[in-house]
């Protein structure tokens, strides 16, 4: 799906733009996963590296989209950004303080932070309750506005937040889906059949964009 990743990533970058002036701004992306935030900032023209523990991931996105990531530990990076970002990767963080430290040190004075995380105040969340998809196992914490104000508030302070809407193929989502309704799966096999599987779908699950400003 690194496809509509990389979709929804620039849609992501144009409303963040709106926001932060990416002019002369360097971006560390912590967690870049096979690479899709930065391809999509490369084609932007963003200057942006990212960090990425999976060897494998790291290799495939740097010969499929020629970017700057490495498997650097986070603890072993001295330079400093205007922008650290961290997508669908916070929750998945053992010591989640430590890693704060690390990264407010990492942020330039009056630079940002862009997080994005499942969120548990969401209508979505309210209303799917335990059929949820983002109760995982690999989930290791769960926040909202409030709770990451909380956990940032004497080093970053609030400066944006918006649903996060995600571009991904119909099929994609209904066979995730099924997992938690049956009848999405005898959706999806509709859809397959109709050959509309591919077709790119907007959607929003409960995730929400957070910008914070360094204090």
């Amino acid at each position: 799906q690194n496809k509509n990743r990389i979709k929804t990533f620039k849609n992501t970058l144009s409303l963040i733009s709106n926001q932060i002036d990416f002019s002369n701004k360097k971006i560390l992306d912590i967690g870049s996963g096979g690479g899709a935030f930065l391809k999509a900032c490369k084609d932007r023209n963003i200057t942006a590296e990212g960090i990425e523990p999976n060897k494998w991931l790291v290799n495939y996105s740097k010969k499929k989209y020629g970017i700057n990531i490495s498997t650097k530990n986070l603890n072993k990076i001295n330079k400093t950004y205007h922008i650290v970002s961290l997508f669908d990767v916070l929750e998945h963080i053992p010591n989640i303080k430590l890693a704060i430290n690390k990264i407010y040190k990492l942020v330039k004075k009056d630079g940002f932070l862009i997080i994005n995380v499942p969120d548990h105040n969401s209508l979505a969340r309210k209303i799917l309750k335990k059929n949820w998809p983002f109760y995982l196992t690999v989930h290791l914490h769960y926040f909202d506005k409030k709770s990451l104000s909380k956990l940032l508030d004497k080093k970053f302070k609030l400066f944006y937040s918006k649903s996060y809407w995600q571009v991904l193929e119909l099929s994609y989502v209904l066979e995730r889906g099924s997992k938690y309704f049956r009848i999405l799966k005898m959706l999806n096999q509709i859809i397959i059949f109709l050959g509309l599987g591919k077709i790119s779908l907007k959607y929003n699950m409960g995730q929400t964009l957070f910008i914070f400003k360094k204090k």
